[in-house]
Formats: structure tokens, sequence, C-alpha cells
């Protein structure tokens, strides 16, 4: 018996550890998807921003300072990942990345 203990908890950890890993990695690139994503097909009129505000997560046309969506999912519950990268702001353009954007964030 306690030596099925001891494998389930060494199972468990080495989980933990391979997913701490692969999850800041898959954030990363699913960042770096949005500013590919339509970027050879559309104009910077189609630039968009997606950051804080007011705890929310706010879409941005680029340049200007008012938010032309707000959400109602609350920045704090995300990953912290994802909240350092929407501190800064994440760049998207066009209204397809926009859109595949906002679900992966708000859903």
């Amino acid at each position: 018996m306690k030596k099925l203990v001891f494998f389930t908890g060494v199972i468990l950890m080495a989980c933990v550890i391979v997913s701490s890993i692969i999850v800041p990695v898959n954030a990363q690139q699913n960042t770096q998807s949005y500013i590919a994503a339509e970027s050879s097909a559309t104009s910077m009129s189609n630039a968009y921003v997606l950051k804080e505000n007011g705890g929310r997560i706010a879409v941005f046309v680029k340049g200007q300072a008012e938010p032309v969506i707000t959400t109602d999912t609350m920045v704090n519950i995300l990953p912290e990942e994802d909240q350092l990268a929407l501190e800064d702001g994440v760049e998207v353009y066009g209204e397809r990345a926009l859109q595949k954007a906002l679900e992966d964030y708000c859903s």
C-alpha cells in the first residue's frame, strides 16, 4: 500500500513539473500567433491592442486611448503569463485574429 501511494505521488509530481514547463511555452506561442494572424492580409487600420482596463480585458484600436470593447472577463483570474502579456498589451491584426484572441482569453 505504501508503495502505491509513493508511486502515485511521484507520478503526480512529474505531471505538475511537465505542465509547468509546457503551459508558459504555449502561452508565448499563442501571443505570437495573434500577431502573425492576418498581418500580411490586413492594413494597420485593423490593428487592435488587448489590454487590462479597470481590471477587465479591453480592446483598443491601436493608437487610441479609449477602448472600443470592454469584456466581463477579469484579468486577475487569468494565468500569470496572460496577465503579464495584457499588462504590456497584446497586438492583433484583423477581425478574425481579434475574435480568436478574445475567445482564448475570455473562455
